[in-house]
């Protein structure tokens, strides 16, 4: 029954209410058995101290994972590989974190707890994407996501939607992950669901921004950045305006695109977000500089330049690089500029090897997808091949049925000869069998005339009547034959 007592006095930084949350847990702990209760205690325990002390977390999981073991309580050893797999990943660790998903999803998988279980195949898929491991990571999203369509969670099929587009998106592949945010954004209006539908909308600008589509982007920007204005979320906010201004600077609109910058420079500055501020800096000092105005350009790229290496960010690096060597070229100061272009071609080497790589998965990842679509199309042709055959047999056997139904019409009237009937009474009965037997050839008919009508009204008018003129001689000989045998003699 003793409990781990050096944890609680670990230094945290926690609010009045927390403390005293973490008191009563502790106070908990301390009297109570080890049973299912107490697991979930010394997880709810562990959320506290997973931020600032993640190996106190760790330390107090163990001890949970022990004790739900020694009890057989699945949801529990479920729950703490999953706390397990997460703090592992966040620390960089992806060989325990996987092993540690991989448990978690066994369990719950064993359990049948499949509300969980997309949150856990989510996020295995997100280790292998920041591995490079693109076809492990398309698994585990759409895994997740046939989960949530069974579930029919509308909002977690949005999002799994949004993470498969956006793994193709890096991919270079366009036109897929198009179809994916186009059906999120479906769902996220339908829904309501403005943060996923801000994300989804923002990603399809950028698509057309790539694609150099500089109005169809902008629309889509502007309708992500309505919704950072409504929820306001000031990040999103500042990362519109950036896009915005980077359409616009696309297009050479350097007074609109200065506009937008220097809003989500704003923005950003004041969040002290210092990789959007890397970011905002070095896409203005590159503007600057191709306008001429090299004092603010080299002020700016330089400031962006220093924030990039302090974060290790090879992109912005290598674009306030690029455009220090430049600029310094056109001001006459040789050595700088020979200093920032031998920077810039390190960072560039060092970016596309990772191209490199990525092309060469993007190359398997379409070949996959491909794939994907050609099993999904002969899927698609073998059932409508089986449904049509089963739709031939069930039209044949149905009109061997009315076939043989019309038959025993016929011979119900003539049967009608031993039972003497009045005139109006023969040519009634007559007329009916005809009418089907007339009806029964249109049905029967109608199949093959279709492939010389196509649909057309005159057409089928005109073949209906041929039909009848044929049928129409055969009817009066019939009728008289029949009338002979069934009128009663006057």
């Amino acid at each position: 029954m003793l409990f781990l007592l050096p944890l609680v006095g670990v230094s945290q930084n926690f609010s009045e209410e927390q403390q005293y949350q973490v008191d009563s847990l502790n106070s908990y702990l301390v009297k109570a058995k080890e049973d299912s209760n107490y697991v979930k205690s010394l997880i709810g325990l562990a959320g506290f101290y997973y931020i600032a002390n993640p190996d106190t977390t760790i330390l107090i999981c163990e001890k949970a994972k022990g004790i739900a073991e020694k009890i057989d309580f699945i949801n529990g050893q479920s729950t703490v590989y999953g706390w397990l797999a997460y703090i592992e990943g966040e620390k960089g660790n992806t060989t325990k974190a996987l092993k540690y998903y991989e448990k978690s999803i066994a369990l719950n998988e064993r359990v049948g707890d499949m509300n969980v279980l997309p949150t856990l195949l989510n996020n295995v898929g997100m280790i292998y994407n920041s591995l490079g491991k693109i076809e492990e990571c398309l698994s585990y999203y759409k895994r997740g996501l046939k989960i949530q369509e069974e579930l029919n969670n509308e909002q977690g099929i949005a999002i799994a939607l949004i993470n498969i587009g956006a793994v193709h998106q890096e991919q270079g592949e366009s036109d897929v992950a198009i179809s994916y945010y186009e059906r999120s954004v479906e769902i996220q209006e339908k829904i309501g669901y403005k943060n996923g539908l801000l994300y989804s909308l923002n990603n399809l600008g950028k698509i057309y921004h790539d694609l150099s589509e500089h109005e169809k982007a902008r629309e889509f920007f502007n309708k992500s950045l309505e919704i950072a204005l409504e929820i306001d979320d000031k990040s999103r906010e500042a990362l519109c305006y950036n896009n915005i201004g980077g359409s616009f600077q696309k297009q050479e609109n350097y007074t609109k695109a200065e506009e937008y910058y220097l809003k989500g420079l704003a923005i950003r500055e004041e969040l002290g977000d210092r990789k959007g501020l890397a970011n905002s800096l070095s896409n203005l000092g590159r503007m600057y500089n191709r306008q001429g105005k090299l004092k603010e350009a080299e002020k700016l790229t330089k400031r962006s330049l220093l924030i990039a290496q302090e974060l290790g960010f090879p992109l912005n690096i290598r674009n306030a690089a690029e455009t220090l060597s430049i600029l310094y070229e056109d001001i006459n100061k040789p050595m700088e500029a020979l200093e920032m272009y031998k920077l810039y071609i390190q960072m560039r080497d060092s970016i596309n090897n990772e191209e490199t790589l990525k092309a060469s998965i993007r190359q398997q990842t379409q070949y996959e997808f491909e794939k994907e679509q050609i099993k999904k199309e002969n899927e698609a042709k073998e059932k409508a091949r089986s449904e049509a055959e089963e739709t031939s047999r069930r039209n044949n056997l149905q009109y061997s049925l009315i076939f043989l139904g019309i038959l025993l019409l016929f011979g119900l009237v003539l049967s009608l000869g031993f039972i003497k009937v009045s005139n109006n009474v023969a040519e009634g009965l007559i007329f009916f069998a005809f009418l089907i037997l007339f009806e029964f050839v249109l049905v029967f008919a109608e199949p093959y005339l279709e492939n010389y009508t196509d649909g057309e009204p005159m057409y089928n008018l005109l073949a209906n009547s041929i039909i009848a003129l044929l049928i129409f001689p055969l009817h009066d000989k019939l009728e008289d034959l029949l009338k002979k045998r069934i009128v009663k003699k006057q």
